[in-house]
């Protein structure tokens, strides 16, 4: 079994958003981690950075460590900052990972795929998978072969003027 589809997609990409959050939220964000490892390695097979595997995997140990080392108590500041350092590296791992994938696209396919940070801080995983589903990548494909094909030059833009619209309280 290979990462990928036919299509060198990675097989996630075909499941819809709607699917994705509905899996992540009934199994209490596991998956999400499930999805982020996934794609993590599907992007190291495509030869680009191991380092948001890593940074996944680093955080899925220290989520499960304190299961395992019930008897170790440690200070409540301690506590507190190694949650938040938990949470930077997943962050950081999650922008890695979009990171990886705009290069990826970039330098394998010639053009620049949209994954924006605001979503991706907010989304993750889901919203990186979102965007290289096949339905969303076309899309971006037409949009910018659209843009590049539009001619903008100040001489093909219309000279007429706009049709003035007067408002009721105008009248």
């Amino acid at each position: 079994m290979t990462l990928e589809d036919s299509e060198g997609h990675p097989w996630t990409a075909n499941i819809g958003i709607g699917w994705i959050i509905t899996i992540v939220a009934f199994t209490f964000g596991t998956a999400l981690v499930a999805l982020s490892i996934y794609l993590a390695l599907w992007i190291r097979s495509k030869g680009r950075s191991v380092l948001p595997l890593a940074g996944f995997c680093v955080v899925v140990l220290a989520l499960i460590a304190p299961r395992f080392l019930p008897q170790i108590h440690a200070h409540p500041i301690l506590q507190d900052r190694a949650a938040l350092a938990t949470y930077l590296l997943w962050l950081a791992s999650t922008f890695g990972l979009r990171y990886e994938i705009t290069q990826y696209y970039r330098k394998t396919e010639g053009w620049e795929i949209l994954i924006g940070p605001w979503f991706t801080y907010f989304f993750s995983a889901i919203y990186i998978n979102y965007c290289i589903n096949p339905f969303t990548l076309l899309s971006y494909k037409q949009y910018a072969d659209a843009l590049t094909s539009l001619n903008l030059s100040a001489a093909s833009l219309p000279t007429t003027p706009l049709p003035q619209i007067n408002s009721p309280a105008q009248k």
